[in-house]
């Protein structure tokens, strides 16, 4: 597929985005809760129709602008739907009861101009993606990390093995604990210099370990548990911070199956389906383990709280309520949005650039700056603006498009996030980077734009690419000393 059928697939994607605003217009004016319903669900057939057919050649297809705008979309429309269903035949509650509850209430009106808002947002992103020099670098890229399958076998394996010990050792100490890491310091925001290294090269990890998984040719059932093993404490780790890096982790896997011409056959879909019953009893269980107090190492703590979780049906039954409750309101992460919009006009506070220029400040090792409280980020920075709450919520890009520049946001935050991503495969290009640089950049890209984006700091981004723009170093430095040494 040249980079002209790949501006034509990413043109329908912005068309099938354009044909999702209108129907969500009328739920607007209408304010009726169920044209919410039937608008979420027409824009889930029509951008997973055009998903699935991109997904069938995603290996020269695959670009993380219209992936991203494709994917948030979807996520806001299926995030109504099941809040939706949730409150309607588990909770018998419309939306709008729930939706008065967060922050400072919100009604169904409003949370549809978020949605709307959102839509554009991703609109905007898509555009940016029918840039010809972003679709060649990009196509470029595809087919050198695509090479990663004629890498040998032992060194994919040599790489494993070594990261794997590395995560046992963190699991095993406790370092790495029930949604935290256990250092001196954390809590009070001092980031080990070691930690945004290890979290970039766990993307990596992953699409090495789908890689390996590929390449196995035979059917011994050793090669299996190996391939097995390795996995296992990624998926330890993700369970470890939450429901969602769980499930993320799970659809990570899935994807980078299919991008390295991996197929969904029937019996994956069986498969999946018997496993619909594990996963969720391992989600419950996880909301059980959040709420579980212990100083134990996380490996000892989820034993000892998984043999507390199945000897007691009250505490079964009492935590599966609680997640359904929780289902109901945690996937509607368009609220904070949705209360910037409707605050009263004449109280409006638009940060105008401010989160961006502190959130660069974080983004500097302490080494470099260590003063960094004076530049307030995430609620801190919002509630000083926009005062529509006093506790923790679901952060995002879009949020801060809108509180830093009003509706002229929503072409600003996708430009930077252009800017940013062309740059950064424009250097990976130019440096002719490692094939497993290349990997982790678009892997660490792929979990950003299509998990985080709608729920995610700009700083994460910023100490993301400062991980990226290490690794390129690094790897740089890497290939000059070796034709030095030769």
């Amino acid at each position: 597929m040249n980079t002209s059928l790949i501006y034509k697939s990413n043109l329908k994607i912005i068309v099938s985005l354009v044909l999702s605003l209108p129907l969500w217009l009328v739920a607007l004016i209408s304010e009726l809760e169920i044209l919410g319903q039937i608008a979420a669900t027409v824009s889930i057939i029509i951008n997973g129709y055009l998903l699935r057919k991109k997904l069938k050649s995603i290996s020269i297809d695959f670009d993380v602008l219209s992936l991203g705008a494709m994917s948030l979309i979807l996520i806001q429309n299926i995030a109504w739907l099941i809040s939706g269903y949730v409150h309607v035949f588990q909770l018998k509650r419309s939306s709008e009861y729930f939706l008065s509850k967060i922050l400072t209430g919100i009604s169904f009106q409003e949370y549809a101009l978020a949605i709307i808002y959102i839509n554009v947002f991703c609109i905007v992103l898509a555009c940016f993606s029918l840039y010809p020099k972003y679709l060649r670098i990009h196509r470029s890229l595809n087919q050198r990390l695509l090479g990663l399958l004629n890498y040998p076998l032992n060194k994919l394996r040599f790489f494993l093995i070594g990261f794997f010990i590395v995560q046992i050792v963190l699991i095993a100490t406790g370092i790495i604990g029930k949604r935290t890491i256990n250092v001196e310091g954390y809590d009070q925001g001092k980031i080990p210099f070691w930690l945004p290294i290890f979290q970039s090269i766990i993307p990596l990890y992953q699409i090495i370990w789908i890689v390996y998984f590929r390449k196995l040719k035979s059917f011994r059932f050793w090669d299996y548990f190996q391939a097995s093993l390795y996995i296992a404490p990624t998926l330890f780790i993700a369970f470890s911070g939450g429901r969602s890096s769980f499930v993320f982790t799970l659809f990570f896997l899935v994807f980078w199956w299919i991008f390295f011409g991996g197929k969904i056959r029937l019996y994956h879909l069986v498969l999946g389906a018997i496993s619909i019953p594990i996963i969720s009893f391992v989600l419950v269980f996880n909301e059980f383990l959040r709420n579980y107090n212990s100083d134990l190492p996380m490996g000892s703590l989820v034993s000892k709280a998984y043999t507390e979780y199945v000897s007691s049906s009250s505490k079964r039954d009492k935590f599966q309520e609680k997640s359904i409750r929780n289902i109901a309101t945690r996937p509607l992460v368009a609220g904070p949005l949705a209360a910037v919009l409707s605050y009263p006009e004449g109280l409006k506070s638009f940060t105008y650039g401010e989160n961006i220029q502190n959130s660069l400040v974080w983004a500097l090792p302490m080494t470099i700056f260590g003063e960094k409280k004076s530049f307030p980020i995430r609620e801190d920075l919002l509630y000083a603006h926009f005062r529509i709450g006093s506790k923790d919520l679901a952060d995002s890009l879009y949020l801060s498009s809108y509180t830093e520049f009003g509706y002229f946001g929503v072409l600003f935050y996708p430009l930077l996030l252009f800017s940013l991503v062309l740059f950064t495969l424009n250097l990976l290009i130019s440096l002719r980077s490692h094939p497993f640089i290349i990997a982790m950049s678009l892997g660490i890209f792929f979990d950003l734009f299509v998990f985080r984006l709608g729920e995610g700091a700009l700083l994460g981004w910023f100490t993301a690419l400062r991980s990226i723009l290490f690794f390129i170093v690094i790897g740089k430095i890497i290939q000059i000393q070796s034709r030095v040494s030769i």
